[in-house]
């Protein structure tokens, strides 16, 4: 086919020659050239040879052109399939190369062998698993192990089926090459029988393929579990073909895998003391104490379930590759870290194949560097170390005794994340892992009532505004919202923001928190009087008590009488808050000091004359009334009685004023506040019988104790506080 193909393209390139070779023949039995004279029978001949040629050609050459562009694979294996033998088992694959295709036809030869005894994988894994050889905790662990791909098991079936593969077809496809290979039936049942026999070791090779190699605790738990079951099935010298490897033999394979798991092993000793060994262990005290954790060499990735011998004890990490703690102290000098099996089970290998390290206790304390790992999932994060950036996985020389400020930068898909880690004092390394959490958003819109309210997200320092809207990472917010003094209550509201979420709030005014104290005040008041007492002011008499209005025409020397501003009055005063409400109690005793002036008549000559007399008065006074914050002071108003004895003083005027005394008794209101230690306030008393208006400027001490009506804070409720 290819040769006439080859012919045919021969023929087209000369289709223009013979174009030009038709053109001259017609020219010439035209006779157009005198010079040129053809015999008309030759002539003939060539003409029908020329026809024949011609229609070669042109059936060629359009032959040529549709087989030029090669067919589908698909139409391919369609012709190949139709071409199929009873007798056979055909795989096909295509490639970019002929041995690529081949390669994945013999895949799918393989993959009928698997496909045959798939069905039984399932009692054979429950076989491994009452066995104890699968090393999986139970449960759905057959049912998690049916899903594998068993890729690696055709990969190694495919190598064994080359030896009686033969090639059917192989050919250019419009996508790549396509191959056609096929098996004698009788080779095929062959290869599904040796399958089955295979079954438990191929699964137990398929599981540590499947296996990750940053796990080497439990590819070498599950390369010891395949080597058990090829021990107890004699599968040990049947032959394995890995790809990376070549051929081998089951027993080979499973012990190389024990052991370049073993030397992929880490172990870490961490000192600790103190809070983290209580934490720990359970246990309190200050003894040192050894905790080791387990991690993968190249990656640091933290190996849970490890079994491990040391010093005389068995341990086993948790979930995160840690080992509970020993006492430093109960480690001898050089100590050898063995791994075993899980679940006490017969280990196969040898000590020596199975040592990870061997550890020197004694030299630790020596120590002035330790080794700081740095492990982060997903790998490539970078960690800041006290500033100084290491992208993971990272080994940092440290100082034993030392804490350092361990920051996870963030980006746009991650948070940030911020730790300080202490790296005990002889502690030859430390270790810290870090799960990046990844950022999803959601947007907040809150706006709040009140020209003074403010709203405050916790964590988000110097965010602080009346209306906010923002995307807003998904997660949990605490929202507070406040005014600008201590006054008003602060409202807590916790927020979940849910990814692609909007939550919208409008919070109304915090409420006033009527604060109130309660307990004494006490101090000294200086006071001034203006203006005349009362016409009913009693003041002493000729004949005892009288109204001061009555004075002038009860004294006959007295013409007129009239007091000179201002007077001063001086007092002890007191006031006690009660607690929980706006009440308060006064009390006062003092003494005033008033000046009078007066007109004297002289009796002789029925002339008058200017002096001056003073009226001293004891007072008490009690009270009682409300209060309240005025600004960052308090202000009272009160209802108070006053009981005064008054006399008249000696003051050496020309005029005799009466003996004796007089008592009074009158209302007053009185308006007062305090701010520190300073008092002031206004006294009003009856304008009939008291002694005028009293203005008095105090400085004291108290022994209050501030509280208020309602919580200092209060949780957001939808429908009182915002919505």
């Amino acid at each position: 086919m290819n040769s006439v193909n080859s012919v045919i393209s021969a023929l087209c390139a000369l289709n223009r020659p013979l174009h030009l070779v038709r053109r001259w023949m017609w020219l010439s039995t035209l006779n157009l050239n005198p010079k040129l004279t053809l015999k008309p029978k030759p002539l003939l001949g060539v003409v029908a040879l020329m026809v024949a040629l011609l229609g070669a050609t042109l059936v060629g050459c359009a032959t040529s052109g549709r087989e030029a562009q090669p067919q589908s694979a698909d139409a391919l294996w369609a012709q190949a399939r139709d071409e199929e033998r009873a007798g056979y088992a055909y795989g096909h694959g295509l490639g970019e190369t002929p041995e690529a295709a081949r390669q994945a036809a013999l895949y799918q030869l393989a993959g009928q062998v698997v496909t045959a005894i798939r069905g039984e994988q399932r009692e054979v894994y429950r076989s491994l698993e009452r066995r104890g050889e699968l090393g999986t905790p139970a449960g759905d662990a057959v049912e998690r192990l049916e899903e594998l791909a068993f890729e690696s098991t055709v990969a190694s079936l495919s190598h064994v089926a080359i030896a009686g593969a033969e090639v059917v077809r192989e050919q250019r496809a419009a996508e790549g090459w396509v191959a056609t290979l096929r098996v004698s039936d009788a080779r095929m049942e062959r290869m599904r029988a040796e399958a089955a026999t295979l079954a438990p070791a191929l699964a137990q090779f398929e599981l540590l393929e499947a296996t990750p190699v940053n796990r080497p605790g439990l590819r070498l738990d599950r390369a010891m579990n395949g080597l058990e079951t090829v021990r107890r099935l004699d599968l040990e010298k049947r032959r394995l073909y890995v790809p990376e490897r070549g051929e081998t033999t089951f027993a080979v394979y499973f012990n190389e895998k024990a052991r370049s798991a073993v030397e992929r092993m880490r172990v870490l000793p961490v000192v600790d003391t103190g809070s983290n060994t209580e934490r720990s262990t359970g246990r309190s005290g200050e003894a040192e104490r050894v905790r080791f954790i387990v991690i993968d060499d190249e990656t640091l990735q933290p190996q849970p379930g490890v079994a491990l011998t040391l010093a005389g004890y068995r341990l086993v990490t948790d979930r995160e590759g840690w080992t509970g703690a020993l006492r430093l102290d109960d480690l001898s000098s050089q100590v050898e870290v063995i791994a075993e099996r899980g679940g006490r089970r017969e280990a196969l290998l040898s000590r020596e194949q199975r040592r990870i390290d061997t550890l020197y206790p004694r030299r630790w304390r020596e120590l002035e560097e330790a080794t700081l790992y740095l492990h982060s999932e997903p790998p490539g994060s970078v960690i800041e170390l006290d500033g100084r950036g290491y992208t993971t996985p990272a080994r940092v020389a440290v100082t034993p005794g030392r804490s350092y400020r361990l920051r996870l930068l963030g980006s746009d898909e991650h948070r940030d994340e911020v730790q300080r880690i202490e790296v005990a004092a002889g502690s030859p390394a430390a270790f810290y892992s870090v799960r990046l959490t990844e950022r999803r958003f959601g947007e907040l819109d809150l706006r709040t009532q009140g020209r003074n309210t403010r709203i405050h997200i916790e964590g988000h320092e110097g965010l602080s505004a009346a209306a906010i809207r923002r995307p807003a990472e998904a997660g949990r917010y605490t929202v507070r919202i406040s005014r600008d003094h201590p006054r008003y209550q602060e409202v807590i509201d916790e927020i979940v923001v849910e990814p692609g979420e909007r939550v919208q709030r409008v919070y109304a005014e915090p409420l006033d928190r009527y604060p109130f104290y309660y307990g004494w005040l006490w101090g000294l008041m200086a006071g001034v009087t203006a203006g005349e007492p009362g016409d009913r002011y009693r003041v002493p008499g000729p004949d005892g008590e009288i109204d001061y209005i009555d004075l002038p025409q009860a004294h006959e020397e007295l013409e007129e009488i009239a007091r000179i501003v201002p007077n001063l009055q001086l007092s002890g005063v007191a006031a006690y808050f009660a607690r929980s409400w706006p009440l308060l109690a006064t009390g006062s005793l003092g003494y005033r000091y008033e000046r009078y002036e007066v007109d004297v008549l002289d009796s002789n000559d029925d002339t008058t004359s200017s002096d001056t007399v003073d009226l001293g008065s004891w007072q008490l006074t009690a009270g009682a009334g409300l209060w309240r914050p005025v600004g960052v002071g308090v202000g009272w108003l009160t209802l108070n009685y006053a009981w005064e004895q008054s006399r008249w003083g000696d003051s050496g005027a020309d005029i005799s004023m009466p003996g004796g005394s007089a008592q009074r008794d009158y209302l007053f209101i009185e308006a007062a506040g305090r701010y520190e230690i300073w008092s002031f306030g206004l006294r009003v008393a009856d304008f009939d019988a008291g002694p005028g208006v009293v203005g008095w400027l105090g400085i004291g001490a108290s022994q209050l104790d501030a509280n208020y009506q309602r919580p200092a804070q209060v949780e957001a409720r939808p429908g009182v506080h915002y919505h």
